[in-house]
């Protein structure tokens, strides 16, 4: 049986016991993200905002436009062609999803419980409704 000292022995490869804690001196190396380097959504954004001399989807007329724009165009076109599930994304994007109620209750609706969930987007003051 151990009495809850043996790990008091057990050292780390920096050669100080286990459960001490590192101190500003004693830092592991290479760990963490690098400094200066870009998250995801950063490169994303740059990537989408490239603009490219394209045939626009919607007016079919040569344009440059940026990938943001290209790929909005393309959903625009793709509802206006039918596809559901782009119409769906697209007044979900401008009109906002639909509220929708829950029934929290018992079985079979004994004692239902009702809530509603309501998600409303602002555009601030200022900026353009494009």
């Amino acid at each position: 049986m151990s009495d809850g000292t043996d790990n008091a022995r057990i050292t780390r490869p920096d050669g100080l016991p286990v459960g001490v804690p590192f101190t500003a001196e004693n830092q592991p190396e290479g760990r963490g993200r690098p400094k200066g380097s870009r998250n995801a959504k950063t490169i994303l954004n740059e990537l989408l905002d490239l603009a490219e001399q394209v045939k626009h989807p919607v007016t079919h007329e040569d344009d440059e436009v940026s990938n943001r724009e290209f790929i909005l165009a393309k959903l625009v076109a793709m509802a206006k062609s039918g596809d559901l599930a782009s119409i769906d994304r697209v007044l979900d994007r401008t009109e906002g999803k639909p509220t929708q109620a829950l029934n929290l209750g018992g079985q079979d609706g004994e004692n239902p419980i009702e809530s509603k969930l309501t998600v409303e987007l602002v555009r601030p003051k200022g900026s353009s409704n494009g």
